[in-house]
């Protein structure tokens, strides 16, 4: 679901950032934005307890979006919350790609993500098209 949620994001949010801009630029700021948090961040994520970074970058995600639901229409605020999505998926993805080695033997790992890789790559080639049919169907309210 986390998955889900991150391919439909980064479309969605372009695509109202250009709504909001109407400028390649604004939607390069959007970039930046999600960027800075991998660049900062990073260094600090194999320093926690994985399922509880897990755990809480999901809940600040979710509650980042419910944001985002409400303030949707000042692009500065779009910009901090796209920033804040992207920190909860720093802090989540690496702690998520590392528990798979606990959850199955050895000899299954490789098989094990190839399948995670795999279905990622479905994901994104299915829901991120959907996300720009329902910003357009549906606005970004």
């Amino acid at each position: 679901m986390s998955q889900a949620g991150d391919v439909l994001q980064f479309p969605t949010l372009a695509l109202l950032v250009y709504d909001l801009t109407g400028s390649g630029l604004g939607v390069s700021g959007l970039v930046l934005a999600e960027i800075a948090p991998v660049l900062l961040l990073a260094p600090l994520v194999d320093r926690l307890p994985r399922v509880r970074v897990m755990l809480a970058a999901d809940l600040l995600r979710v509650a980042l979006a419910a944001a985002l639901a409400v303030w949707h229409n000042d692009v500065a605020v779009v910009y901090a919350l796209a920033f804040g999505l992207s920190a909860g998926s720093v802090f989540f993805n690496p702690a998520a790609g590392s528990l798979l080695p606990t959850l199955v033997r050895d000899d299954e790992l490789v098989a094990a993500n190839s399948g995670i890789w795999s279905a990622a790559v479905l994901i994104q080639v299915a829901l991120a098209p959907v996300a720009g049919l329902l910003a357009d169907i549906a606005g970004f309210g």
